[in-house]
């Protein structure tokens, strides 16, 4: 298993101690606490499980808890500071701390972006994929027909766009 270098660590640390407080200040002051804080515990347990586990992945882990605690899903503190964007609510602590995650642990924000970046090129591939589809199918069809399929624009996307590079391939031919 890898070993973790401690300021990777330091946003985790600063949550957990929040977390902690905020428990037994609420304890302390209220004479009870609310269960999200005990989700809180329970998903930072889940963090920690992971921690050790699957090392590189709690970085993940930790960057989606965060991002809950953002959004006022997942409480983190007793505290609260909020702002309003757009009319959603962003909790500044858990946001701070997510901030300084990804600024820590910048692994996780190539992750992502190669995620989607993955995802984008699968798109494209699968796309390409159902347009040559389409383009067998109309093989046999006649430049009218295609025409018409690119004029009236009704049906799937995908079948247009395989209508027209039919067209553009009939147009060469015929240059």
């Amino acid at each position: 298993m890898e070993r973790i270098k401690e300021k990777k660590l330091i946003p985790l640390w600063i949550t957990v101690s929040v977390t902690l407080i905020s428990i037994v200040v609420e304890r302390v002051l209220a004479g009870a606490f609310s269960s999200i804080y005990l989700t809180a515990v329970a998903e930072l347990g889940i963090i920690f499980l992971v921690l050790k586990v699957r090392t590189r992945y709690w970085m993940h882990a930790f960057a989606v808890l965060l991002l809950l605690g953002a959004l006022g899903v997942l409480r983190v503190a007793t505290f609260s500071l909020t702002i309003g964007i757009l009319g959603l609510q962003l909790e500044l602590v858990p946001l701070l701390l997510l901030i300084i995650h990804l600024a820590v642990n910048r692994e996780v924000v190539k992750d992502f972006l190669l995620f989607f970046k993955q995802n984008d090129q699968t798109y494209k591939e699968n796309r390409e994929n159902q347009v040559k589809s389409f383009e067998k199918k109309f093989a046999a069809k006649k430049r009218e027909e295609l025409e018409k399929i690119v004029k009236e624009n009704l049906l799937d996307p995908v079948a247009v766009e395989a209508a027209r590079r039919l067209l553009k391939n009939h147009q060469e031919k015929d240059e």
